[in-house]
């Protein structure tokens, strides 16, 4: 037996915890949208959530398809956004260079 399945019985119905914090915050992020916005995605990573076993909390977390548009930007160049986007911060960039003083 692991650690989860003595401390946490609830994880083999769905494979989450009841104190999985990811899933609570956003399923409040998924109340939130509207099929119109547009969602800045800030410190989107490599996408590594969509390889998530527990398809509850993988589904939560992509947001492509509940709004109009994603914006995924990262400061690390090396991480880029798999797809969950649909821009990324290099053509944000270009246009708004110098924005408020900062180089961007």
């Amino acid at each position: 037996m692991t650690f989860k399945d003595i401390y946490f019985p609830e994880v083999k119905f769905g494979g989450f915890t009841d104190i999985d914090g990811s899933i609570a915050f956003f399923l409040r992020v998924n109340a939130l949208l509207n099929s119109d916005y547009t969602v800045l995605d800030v410190g989107c990573g490599p996408g590594s959530y969509s390889e998530d076993t527990v398809s509850m909390r993988r589904n939560l977390r992509i947001l492509k398809g509940k709004v109009a548009r994603v914006i995924g930007i990262d400061v690390d160049k090396a991480k880029k956004h798999k797809g969950h986007g649909e821009d990324d911060f290099t053509s944000y960039r270009r246009r708004y260079r110098n924005v408020y003083g900062y180089r961007v």
